[in-house]
């Protein structure tokens, strides 16, 4: 009883150590789900994967300091990545990495446009589709 007890314990504090990561979906495709994309990217935590439904999603994407994945549904399907399109509005960046993101980040299966970059020292425009800035994300 001693050793269930104790090898409980252990699965517990492996989970509260390393966590468990949330499948997020956007707009569906299970639970929980959002209606945008930087909405599951907002809620997300290290370690989390949100996926994303086909269809055209007009708005820009910034990562938090952390590392998650955000993927469309099926990543090694063109069909898929063509029909799954992060679109800007032409006044920033489309997707962005600014800052804290490593190699456990990454971002795969998307069509990306419509970018206007952002601003950085005070006067250049970098990253029309996708500003990465003192990050190393897959992508």
């Amino acid at each position: 009883m001693n050793i269930l007890r104790g090898l409980a314990g252990a699965v517990w504090l492996a989970a509260a150590v390393n966590g468990f990561a949330t499948q997020r979906y956007v707009p569906g495709g299970g639970t929980p789900s959002y209606s945008t994309i930087q909405a599951a990217v907002n809620a997300s935590v290290t370690g989390d994967v949100i996926r994303v439904q086909p269809g055209t999603y007009s708005e820009s994407v910034t990562f938090r300091n952390m590392d998650i994945t955000l993927t469309s549904t099926n990543p090694s399907d063109s069909n898929v990545t063509q029909s799954t399109i992060i679109a800007g509005n032409g006044t920033r960046s489309t997707v962005t990495f600014a800052g804290g993101q490593t190699s456990k980040t990454l971002f795969t299966g998307f069509t990306v446009r419509g970018g206007g970059g952002n601003v950085f020292f005070s006067s250049y425009l970098g990253g029309g589709g996708i500003y990465c800035l003192n990050a190393s994300p897959q992508i």
